[in-house]
């Protein structure tokens, strides 16, 4: 049967510091375990979380309520499942000696298998697009590329041996490889009879995983990398432009919206804002109670993570986003009135994007000499709030600025000490 554990309750489990200060915006919403043995990668589609249990296949829980998670399924692989992709009926499986493993999920609580793949290597990681499973092969796989058109009876359409590929990801007519000894490196798939190598870059520690959003390339870049975000605007001269520290050993990552959340086997989950690719700062994290080796963010916005021993739901509270239901959804750009005004020691300025975009928050005094920047980067669409403090500035007047591509508002707001 299914056993809950609630983390601030059973503080026995294995690894993390357990207690609700450590977790910086972060919340647990629930650990599940069933004594499995190492949960490698979870995907969450709609109301199902289909796990990558190591030793045991792949695991189906209902989690149409996340607190009360209920397990429906499970068919077991061969070998070892590392990573999965769930697209339409099946899930696909990246199963360590035994390769590509293709199952029917049409009925989650019978699945089975319909058909597989053995790769030259140890099968790591996954990723699905058309007609096609792009595998990330360990020990001289390289990059195998599967033809899934008849799942019964898949095919390999294309290979290149990279050495130790440990991630893969694919964008238009390239495929990114993060190989653990070679870095990042691109191909262009555009014949799959003859994949050619148009770029590379191998500023990396251990490449474990890789992910994509726009012109970036994101890494968890293991023991000693952190996250790397390179630029591929050009596929033949890929570049870093910037990097985060995590502080374990960064196995996962995936990006939503603004954020990277980058599962840290000895840091937990870590949640970084990528607003600015250049610049990116690490904004909330919570110590899980295993060891992280997968992340997914599922529509709702609720964090499930593959710690080893356990299923682990969290939920990212961004700090600077105003959850008031007051605010209708931002209809338009707009500065709200400081409150309180008068102000003595602080005071708390609101304001709402109706999409996203780059903005500049500002005070200036009567003379027009700006004093100090509340804010100046990129937002997502929402409300948001800014406090502004009177520590070291005197008495008097103030004008509060809101910049934006096209825009500017101000508001008064009057200091008295």
């Amino acid at each position: 049967s299914l056993i809950i554990l609630f983390i601030f309750t059973f503080g026995f489990l294995t690894g993390g510091d357990l207690f609700a200060q450590d977790a910086e915006n972060v919340e647990q919403v629930n650990v599940i375990t069933d004594q499995w043995d190492i949960v490698f990668d979870v995907v969450v589609i709609d109301d199902l979380a289909y796990v990558a249990d190591n030793l045991n296949g792949l695991q189906l829980i209902d989690i149409s309520d996340p607190e009360n998670p209920d397990s429906i399924g499970n068919c077991d692989t061969p070998s070892n499942a590392y990573s999965i992709w769930v697209l339409g009926e099946y899930a696909y499986i990246a199963d360590g000696f035994s390769g590509l493993q293709i199952i029917d999920i049409s009925d989650s609580a019978n699945s089975f298998q319909v058909g597989e793949f053995d790769t030259p290597g140890y099968a790591i990681d996954v990723f699905v697009s058309g007609d096609y499973a792009y595998i990330a092969d360990d020990r001289d796989g390289g990059i195998q590329i599967i033809n899934i058109s008849n799942p019964e009876r898949p095919f390999r359409a294309g290979q290149y041996n990279t050495g130790n590929a440990h991630g893969v990801s694919v964008s238009d007519d390239y495929a990114y490889v993060a190989d653990n000894y070679n870095g990042l490196l691109i191909f262009d798939i555009s014949d799959l009879e003859s994949l050619n190598r148009v770029g590379r870059y191998n500023e990396l520690s251990l490449a474990a995983d890789i992910t994509i959003s726009g012109d970036y390339v994101y890494i968890a870049d293991g023991e000693f990398g952190g996250i790397k975000i390179i630029n591929i605007s050009n596929p033949a001269n890929p570049h870093l432009v910037g990097e985060y520290d995590t502080p374990g050993q960064a196995e996962d990552i995936t990006i939503s919206g603004d954020y990277a959340y980058v599962a840290d086997r000895s840091g937990g989950i870590r949640i970084v804002n990528i607003a600015d690719p250049e610049n990116p700062i690490e904004v909330g994290y919570y110590h899980t109670p295993g060891s992280a080796h997968g992340v997914h963010v599922a529509d709702d916005g609720l964090i499930y993570v593959a710690d080893w021993t356990n299923l682990g739901i969290y939920r990212f509270n961004d700090p600077e986003f105003v959850n008031d239901p007051n605010f209708s959804n931002p209809q338009e750009f707009h500065l709200f009135p400081a409150y309180p005004n008068p102000f003595n020691s602080s005071t708390t300025i609101t304001y709402r994007l109706p999409h996203p975009g780059t903005l500049a928050l500002k005070v200036y005094n009567q003379l027009g000499q700006r004093i100090s920047i509340l804010f100046e980067g990129h937002r997502h669409a929402g409300f948001y709030t800014a406090e502004f403090s009177s520590k070291d500035i005197p008495t008097g007047l103030y004008f509060i600025q809101l910049e934006t591509s096209g825009h500017a508002l101000t508001k008064k707001v009057t200091l008295i000490k």
